[in-house]
């Protein structure tokens, strides 16, 4: 269940190298993976990996004013996957 201070909605396009990490985890595990922004008023979110229906959702915090780590947290996310993980969270504490 979503809770109501969370604001979400697709990027794109992703950059090349996350597009083709996408790709690659699609054709491992034979199902849609929708990558898309995230904003909660929990500053220590950083990112998750859920499943939901017949597809993966990953999903990130929009990076807040002075942070850049959209990119290489997406790349987490995709390579947890990847490893076999479809339901994690990734926080900053």
């Amino acid at each position: 269940m979503r809770s109501k201070n969370v604001q979400t909605r697709p990027i794109e396009p992703l950059p090349a190298r996350l597009e083709k990490k996408r790709r690659q985890l699609q054709d491992v595990i034979g199902r849609p993976v929708i990558i898309r922004q995230v904003r909660t008023q929990d500053p220590h979110f950083r990112g998750r990996l859920r499943t939901a229906e017949d597809r993966l959702v990953v999903e990130y915090q929009v990076a807040q004013a002075g942070y850049f780590w959209d990119v290489d947290l997406i790349e987490r996310l995709l390579l947890l996957a990847l490893a076999g993980q479809t339901d994690s969270v990734l926080r900053e504490d």
